[in-house]
């Protein structure tokens, strides 16, 4: 091991890793053209005084959208008509003009909008669905429903032609592997939409495939939304790892190719990537072992006589913990594959890592810290600070710092000065645009778990969690899994801290949050009286929230745990 790394990961691997960075941004949409429909068409406007504004089309989700108000605001004028049997309307604007934004609720509850573009006068197709809600997203540059409420002239710069073909293009590519929109412009192609008793055109059973892909894997509109609102580079990797049918008692668990990382694992088998079946729950590795499982609890699952237990995180992070042929218990990580591209590693991440120390053999210490990488993969900064924390944080020289690049084998690699060779690392970014970031050392001796650094808020003062959890002993032996929950009993925003309860022991301790900085948490050593009168003392917590799963270090004196909670459903 090289210089650089003699403290483990904790000067190097730990914070370079961290450098996963990621990034999200915008929404995507369709392209091309289409039959039917057409844009804008301007009339004479009789000198000063504007003609009329017509507004037609259909709204549907699949089945049409029947008897339903449809409301449009206008560059000048609003306008509101109801919808027929086959959800067909049409609004005359008198005085009108364009552009114009629409907004219909669907039955359920689904609001869905929809935009016009031009100038003046004129008559215009403007259709209402799923698939127009996230196009009008994408322009508006954040929900569509910000547009409909606030159409002032900024508002209404924004529905351009140009500004719709783009939203097209980028939601038929967020949209690739998953549902093939060809040339369909959903705002203005013809749209013949189902009625009981009758069947909708190709462009109507388009919109039904997208209701059948989203109820099978258990997401809502408004879920899709968040990924197609991502940044076009990674909108398409999102949406693929996410529209995938899910487990009928964990709507978190879904099918499809899993990276699977392995800390207590050596050699090929700590990195590998398996395949989920959600609806049969079985796990296939490469080397032809399948894993079948059983449900245990909702999100929890149970394989080998209980001698594997999966736990699915909300955000569909997989956390397992196994017992070896030693019968000692291990962790791996799991996550959907994402070929995201090292555009993605920019910012400044947080990270707590878990190394053996080449001086310590088998001895396992935790560490924390915060690296930042640029958009090249370059890593700019690396501070990392280790047990004993009276040893203090320290800051890797500017000359010893090294860069990301993408592995051909998937994920990343990172390189530095004095490593002995890369570290190879994985970045999962989530439905809602959280990223977490897993990375194993090359010598089969640590694991680092990072996310991007952002600012914690206080909890809601009788807000309960409900999570399992176990720990990692400085031998790298996992303990039993415990189920906990805790409740907020109070909370001082100017002090940044909160009280909690636990509900097994009547344990009462206090954590603040962004320390020992932003983005983490900080529990002091102390006691509590618990509920049968005894007292119990607890040791320093350091606490990493990423998603649906918390990262944590308990520690007193030189060595320290290294514990995992994971949020129930």
């Amino acid at each position: 091991m090289s210089r650089a790394m003699g403290n483990g990961w904790a000067r190097r691997k730990f914070g370079a890793w961290v450098t996963i960075a990621g990034s999200a941004a915008l929404l995507a949409a369709c392209g091309g053209g289409g039959g039917g429909g057409g844009g804008a068409t301007p009339e004479p406007s009789g000198g000063t005084a504007p003609g009329n504004v017509v507004l037609q089309g259909t709204a549907a989700t699949g089945l049409a959208i029947a008897g339903a108000t449809v409301e449009a605001r206008c560059a000048s004028g609003n306008g509101s008509a109801s919808t027929a049997s086959d959800g067909r309307f049409t609004i005359t604007i008198n005085g009108g003009s364009l552009p114009c934004v629409l907004r219909v609720t669907a039955p359920g509850g689904a609001v869905l909008h929809s935009g016009a573009e031009g100038s003046g006068s004129g008559s215009v197709t403007a259709n209402l669905s799923p698939l127009s809600e996230l196009m009008l997203g994408r322009v508006a540059g954040s929900d569509a429903a910000s547009l409909f409420a606030n159409f002032d002239a900024a508002a209404q710069a924004r529905i351009t032609a140009a500004a719709l073909g783009q939203a097209r293009s980028e939601l038929r590519q967020a949209l690739v592997g998953v549902l093939d929109l060809g040339t369909l412009d959903p705002l203005k192609d013809a749209l013949v939409a189902a009625t009981p008793g009758t069947t909708g055109n190709a462009f109507d059973q388009t919109l039904d495939q997208l209701q059948a892909a989203l109820a099978s894997a258990r997401l809502t509109l408004d879920d899709l939304k968040l990924m197609v609102q991502a940044d076009p580079a990674v909108a398409a990797v999102v949406v693929s790892s996410q529209l995938r049918p899910a487990a009928q008692n964990c709507a978190a668990l879904r099918s499809g190719t899993y990276r699977w990382l392995d800390f207590g694992a050596s050699g090929a088998a700590r990195i590998s990537t398996v395949t989920v079946d959600a609806e049969q729950l079985t796990v296939s590795f490469p080397n032809g072992t399948v894993l079948s499982g059983t449900a245990a609890d909702e999100c929890r699952y149970s394989a080998l006589s209980g001698s594997v237990t999966l736990l699915v995180a909300p955000s569909g992070v997989v956390i397992v913990r196994y017992n070896d042929l030693t019968n000692a218990g291990r962790l791996a990580i799991a996550f959907p594959e994402q070929a995201l591209p090292l555009s993605q590693l920019a910012g400044t991440w947080n990270f707590i890592s878990y190394d053996n120390d080449a001086g310590q053999a088998a001895t396992f210490n935790p560490a924390h810290g915060a690296l930042t990488v640029g958009a090249s993969g370059a890593v700019s900064a690396d501070n990392v600070c280790r047990l004993p924390f009276s040893f203090g944080c320290e800051d890797v020289p500017a000359n010893e710092l090294g860069s990301f690049s993408a592995d051909a084998s998937g994920g990343f690699s990172y390189l530095g000065l004095f490593d002995d060779g890369p570290t190879r690392f994985f970045v999962y970014r989530t439905a809602s645009g959280e990223l977490l970031g897993v990375g194993l050392s090359p010598d089969a001796g640590g694991v680092v778990v990072a996310t991007l650094q952002r600012t914690l808020a206080l909890p809601a003062v009788g807000n309960v969690t409900n999570f399992w959890n176990f720990g990692i002993g400085s031998t790298g032996v996992a303990s039993a899994i415990g189920d906990s929950s805790v409740t907020i009993q109070a909370a001082d925003a100017t002090a940044g801290t909160y009280t909690r309860v636990r509900a097994s022991d009547g344990r009462v301790d206090s954590l603040a949050i962004n320390q020992p900085r932003t983005g983490m948490r900080l529990r002091a050593a102390g006691s509590s009286v618990l509920t049968n009168g005894q007292t119990l003392s607890f040791a320093e917590m350091i606490s990493l929230p990423v998603p649906g799963v918390r990262v944590y270090i308990l520690h007193s004196g030189i060595n320290g745990t290294l514990g995992v909670s994971v949020t129930k459903p």
